[in-house]
């Protein structure tokens, strides 16, 4: 079966593979190697982002905004702490609203 990818990336660290992350191109009909940064991050020209090994960990990173994207559980975290936020001020909003009344 023959890839039509331009463009893959592989995480290997569990395979202990030297670099951990790897980027791949397709030019020509041939994948070439993605050649990382100094700091061996790699750019997904795309997306607009890098692909960053943390705490063995494959992360998308933001240069643009100097942050690295959530992850899922991430993601949730903050959903339930707005949440929860949300609750306070309304619940702050109702007393307002009941001591005006009086």
């Amino acid at each position: 079966m023959i890839s039509k990818n331009r463009k893959f990336f592989v995480h290997a660290w569990a395979l202990k593979m030297h670099p951990v992350l790897a980027g791949y191109r397709l030019r020509n009909g041939f994948y070439e190697p993605i050649q990382p940064d100094d700091n061996g991050h790699l750019t997904s020209e795309v997306l607009e982002l890098q692909l960053r090994v943390r705490d063995e960990d494959l992360r998308f990173y933001d240069p643009l905004a100097g942050a690295y994207l959530r992850t899922y559980e991430e993601a949730e975290a903050r959903a339930a702490q707005a949440a929860q936020e949300v609750a306070a001020l309304k619940a702050q909003l109702a007393a307002m609203r009941e001591r005006q009344q009086r």
